[in-house]
C-alpha cells in the first residue's frame, strides 16, 4: 500500500511550497535561457492559467446559447442542465468564435514581441550586469565614486585610441595594436552609455534615500522594457471582440425586447440578470488580461531576466508619480488599470447598445471614440487620463493618482450620456 502511494507522495503539495518540487527543474535551458527557481514556478504558473482558461472556455462551449422551453419550470431545469445561469451567460461570452481569436491575438502579441525586443544588445547587457553586480554591495556614495572612476577609465581608453591612431597614421605603431585600441574604444563607449543609465537610476535612488527609504539598484533592462512597453493593443483587440458582442447579445438577435417584457415587472429578476452579465464579464476580463500580461511577465523575464521584483521602482530608474512603488506593485497596478479599461469598454458598450443595436456597428463606434480619444492625448499629452487605451499599459503610473481617478470618472460618466439621450 505504501509503495502504491509513493508515487503521490513524490508530487505533494508540501513539497512544491517548500521548493523541493521545483528544485529538480531548475537550471533548465529553454531558448538558450537557464531558468531560476522563480521562473520555473512562473512558468508553471501561466501554463496552468492558461489551461485553465481553455478548459473553461472548452466546457462551456457544450452549452446551449437558446433555451427551448415554454415556461419558466422547464427554463429552471434547461439551465440547471447547461450549469445554471451563469453557464447559460458564459454560452452566450463563446458563443461565436472568441476563443479562436482569443489565441489567434495572443499568438500575435507574443511574436510582435519577439521581433520587436531583439537580443541586439548583448555585450551592452553583460557590460551593464557587470558593472550592476559590482556595485551590488556598495553604499551609496560608493556607487556614485565608482561610475566616475569607470567613466574616466573609460575616457582614457577612448583618447589611446586617439593617440594610437595618429602612430599609425605616421607608421609608429603596428595594425594589430591599432586594432585592439579600437576594439577597446568601442567597448569604452558602450560603458559610457551603461555608466550614463547607471548615474540616472542613482539618481533616482538618491531621491528615495534622500526620503530615508532602504532602495538598491537593480538591473533594469528587462523591467524598464516590460514598463515601458506601449498600449498593448492586441489586448484591446481581445477584450472588444470578446465582450461587446456579449454586451449586445440581446440587441443584436432582437431578444431584448422580448426580455424587457418578461422582466418589467420583475425589477429583481432584472437586476440579478445585469449582476450575471457584469459577474461574466468581470472573469472573463480578468481571465483574458492575466493571461495577456503573464505572457508578457514570461517574456520579458526568459529574454531579459527581470531580477528583484521587490525592490523600488526607483532602483531601475523607473520615476512613477508615487515614488515608493515597488516593481510587483507595478505589475499588479498595470493589471487594476487593465481592469478599469475594461470596465470602460462594458460600460460604453451597454449604454451605446441603446442607440446602436447592431453589433459591428456598436464595435466601430466604439474604435471611433477610443481612435479620438488617443489622437487627443497624443496631440494634448496632459489629457493622456483621458485616452481609453491608456489604461492597458503603465503610462497612467506616471500621472498623478487624482488626475488618474478624475479622467476615469469623467470617462465613465461620458459613456452614459446615450441613457440619458434616450
Amino acid at each position: 500500500v505504501e509503495d502504491a502511494f509513493s508515487f503521490f507522495g513524490n508530487f505533494a503539495i508540501t513539497d512544491f511550497i517548500s521548493n523541493e518540487w521545483l528544485l529538480r527543474y531548475k537550471g533548465m535551458k529553454i531558448a538558450g535561457v537557464f531558468l531560476s527557481q522563480p521562473l520555473v514556478a512562473l512558468f508553471f504558473a501561466v501554463v496552468l492559467i492558461v489551461v485553465l482558461a481553455l478548459a473553461a472556455m472548452i466546457l462551456f462551449k457544450r452549452a446551449r446559447t437558446v433555451l427551448t422551453v415554454k415556461n419558466a419550470k422547464g427554463e429552471k431545469q434547461a439551465r440547471a442542465k447547461d450549469g445554471g445561469a451563469y453557464g447559460y451567460e458564459i454560452k452566450k461570452m463563446f458563443s461565436g468564435s472568441p476563443i479562436v481569436i482569443f489565441i489567434c491575438l495572443l499568438v500575435i502579441h507574443t511574436l510582435t514581441l519577439a521581433v520587436v525586443y531583439r537580443d541586439d544588445g548583448r555585450d551592452y547587457e553583460k557590460i551593464y550586469k557587470y558593472h550592476v553586480l559590482q556595485m551590488s554591495e556598495m553604499s551609496f556614495d560608493e556607487q556614485r565614486a565608482y561610475v566616475i572612476d569607470e567613466r574616466i577609465r573609460s575616457a582614457e581608453q577612448v583618447s589611446e585610441a586617439r593617440r594610437l591612431k595618429e602612430k599609425f597614421t605616421n607608421g609608429e605603431c603596428t595594425e594589430a595594436e591599432y586594432s585592439a585600441a579600437l576594439q577597446r574604444a568601442g567597448l569604452a563607449d558602450i560603458t559610457n552609455n551603461v555608466l550614463s543609465n547607471i548615474d540616472k537610476q542613482l539618481d533616482s535612488l538618491g531621491k528615495l534615500i534622500a526620503h530615508g527609504m532602504d532602495a538598491k539598484l537593480v538591473y533594469a533592462v528587462g523591467w524598464t522594457g516590460l514598463i515601458n512597453k506601449p498600449q498593448d493593443f492586441f489586448l484591446i483587440a481581445a477584450l472588444v471582440l470578446i465582450l461587446v458582442p456579449y454586451v449586445n447579445a440581446e440587441n443584436d438577435s432582437g431578444f431584448v425586447k422580448l426580455l424587457n417584457a418578461n422582466l418589467r415587472t420583475k425589477r429583481k429578476a432584472m437586476a440579478r440578470h445585469r449582476r450575471r452579465k457584469a459577474a461574466v464579464a468581470f472573469a472573463v476580463s480578468l481571465v483574458v488580461i492575466s493571461v495577456f500580461n503573464a505572457s508578457d511577465v514570461v517574456f520579458f523575464a526568459l529574454r531579459f531576466g527581470l531580477p528583484n521584483a521587490t525592490a523600488y521602482a526607483a532602483g531601475a530608474g523607473v520615476e512613477f508619480a508615487c515614488l515608493g512603488i515597488r516593481l510587483w506593485q507595478a505589475l499588479a497596478c498595470k493589471l487594476a488599470l487593465s481592469l478599469l479599461g475594461a470596465l470602460l469598454i462594458v460600460a460604453f458598450s451597454s449604454c451605446a447598445s441603446r442607440l446602436v443595436s447592431s453589433t459591428p456597428k456598436l464595435v466601430a463606434l466604439l474604435l471611433g471614440v477610443g481612435g479620438v480619444l488617443f489622437a487627443v492625448a497624443k496631440l494634448v499629452p496632459q489629457l493622456t487620463v483621458v485616452d481609453v487605451t491608456s489604461y492597458f499599459g503603465c503610462s497612467l503610473l506616471f500621472e498623478a493618482p487624482w488626475a488618474v481617478l478624475l479622467g476615469f470618472l469623467s470617462l465613465l460618466a461620458v459613456s452614459c450620456v446615450p441613457i440619458a439621450n434616450k
